[in-house]
């Protein structure tokens, strides 16, 4: 979870720079993480995946989510400006390891990510869905 964070953290620095946000906190909410693994024990052994490479899934996947934003912004003045509004982003786990795609919601200043699992992700996995938003 420390290295996930510590990625996480990386990519919010640029990410600030590209949209010029003056506050974008980011929060991976692990302890949802750690009941949907526990809920989950027995498909993670079925499929012989170990509970860490979950975790760090999530930590590839929000770095991921917060790169896309830095990327719309250096792509779109218009997408900018919105983007430059964002304040949070808080990331939880969909309920079921079988469930791969991530989806978002915008509540203000915040956009909720449910998380999905299993595979990797990059930035320009989530920047159709990031943009519909707005």
């Amino acid at each position: 979870m420390r290295a996930a964070d510590a990625k996480v953290a990386e990519q919010i620095v640029t990410t600030k720079q590209a949209c010029g946000n003056t506050q974008l906190d980011v929060t991976i909410d692990w302890e949802k993480f750690n009941i949907m693994i526990a809920e989950n024990e027995t498909t993670l052994k079925e499929k012989r995946y170990q509970e860490q490479w979950v975790l760090s899934h999530a930590g590839d996947r929000t770095a991921s989510v917060i790169e896309a934003l830095g990327k719309i912004c250096n792509s779109d003045a218009d997408y900018k400006e919105e983007l430059a509004k964002l304040t949070k982003v808080v990331v939880q786990p969909l309920p079921k390891f079988s469930d791969y795609r991530s989806s978002f919601k915008l509540d203000g200043t915040t956009i909720q990510v449910a998380s999905g699992h299993y595979m990797t992700r990059n930035a320009d996995d989530y920047t159709k869905p990031i943009k519909a938003l707005f």
